[in-house]
C-alpha cells in the first residue's frame, strides 16, 4: 500500500534518509565494486521504495535503512554479472581462430581518430584523461594497454575515448561517424 503524502513532506521523509544513503552510498563505493555516484542513485530508488511502503510502526530511517541497503547491493550484483559477461571477448571469432573479440574491439578507436587530431587545440573541449587516453591511441596503444597504466579496466579507457571522440564531434572539430548498419 502507497503513502499519499504532500510534496513538503516527501522533501522532509527524503531529508531524514538521506544522510543514511550516503553513509551507505560511502561503505560500498568504498569496496571498488560499486562507484558513489552509482551506489547513491541506487540508496534513492531504495529509500523511495521504503518511504513508499512505510506504515509509521517504524522510525523511519530504521525502515528504509533496509531498502537502501537492498537495492546498493542489487546495484552491485547486476554490475557484476553486467561486467561478467565480457570474459568471453577472448574467444577466437574468425574461422582460423587468429583473431579475439577483444583485438578486434581493440582496432577499431585508431581509425577513429585521424592523425590531425593531435595537432588541435584540446584545452577547454577534453579532460586531461580524455587527452591521454587519445594521445596513447594514437601512439598506438591498445585500451587493455592503456588500462593497465592507469590501473582501470579496459572498458573504462573506451568508455574515455567514446565520450572525449563525442565532445569533439559536438564542437565540429571531427566528423560524425556514419551510423553502422544493421544486419
Amino acid at each position: 500500500m502507497t503513502n499519499q503524502y504532500s510534496e513538503k513532506e516527501l522533501r522532509e521523509k527524503f531529508a531524514e534518509v538521506d544522510p543514511i544513503v550516503k553513509s551507505l552510498a560511502n561503505k560500498y563505493a568504498s569496496t571498488g565494486m560499486i562507484s558513489f555516484d552509482d551506489a547513491y542513485c541506487a540508496g534513492l530508488e531504495g529509500a523511495w521504495k521504503g518511504i513508499q511502503k512505510d506504515k509509521q510502526d517504524a522510525k523511519l530511517t530504521t525502515y528504509c535503512f533496509w531498502w537502501i541497503r537492498a537495492y546498493i547491493k542489487k546495484e552491485m550484483t547486476r554490475q557484476v554479472n553486467a561486467s561478467k559477461r565480457f570474459v568471453s571477448l577472448d574467444t577466437p571469432c574468425d574461422e582460423d581462430g587468429r583473431h579475439t573479440k577483444v583485438e578486434l574491439i581493440e582496432a577499431r578507436p585508431v581509425e577513429l581518430i585521424p592523425p590531425i587530431i593531435t595537432q588541435l587545440d584540446w584545452k577547454g573541449y577534453l579532460s586531461c584523461r580524455e587527452e591521454d587516453v587519445l594521445t596513447l591511441l594514437q601512439d598506438g596503444n591498445s585500451p587493455s594497454e592503456i588500462a593497465q597504466m592507469y590501473e582501470v579496466s579496459r572498458q573504462r579507457i573506451c568508455q574515455l575515448r567514446d565520450k572525449a571522440y563525442k565532445k569533439l564531434v559536438a564542437v565540429g572539430i571531427l566528423p560524425e561517424l556514419p551510423k553502422k548498419r544493421k544486419k
